[in-house]
């Protein structure tokens, strides 16, 4: 199985996507984006993914500083299951781990 198809069903789970999102879609993101790989923060119990958290490699033009390479904070989503326990927080360090 590949491994982003844990987050697409905890995507679809979480925000009801119609059609629901693949791993094509994700993949995109997360692997081929031109600016570069996401870093991507998770949280997994029980074989069960639960929390999701992506920074995506986005440029910027600044005005005052020129091009910016920034992480753009995308997919953030807590199984129903598990919120209130510190998953959003434990998944978004998880980021910046990776």
């Amino acid at each position: 199985m590949d491994q982003l198809q844990p987050t697409a069903d905890l995507l679809n789970l979480v925000f009801a996507y119609d059609p629901p999102i693949g791993i094509d879609q994700l993949s995109w993101y997360y692997r081929d984006n031109p600016e570069g790989f996401a870093s991507i923060g998770r949280v997994d119990k029980v074989g069960l993914q639960v929390g999701n958290y992506s920074l995506v490699p986005t440029r910027l033009e600044s005005r005052t500083q020129g091009e910016l390479r920034l992480g753009l904070g995308v997919d953030l989503a807590t199984h129903p299951q598990y919120r209130g326990a510190g998953t959003f927080r434990r998944t978004v360090e998880d980021s910046y781990r990776s």
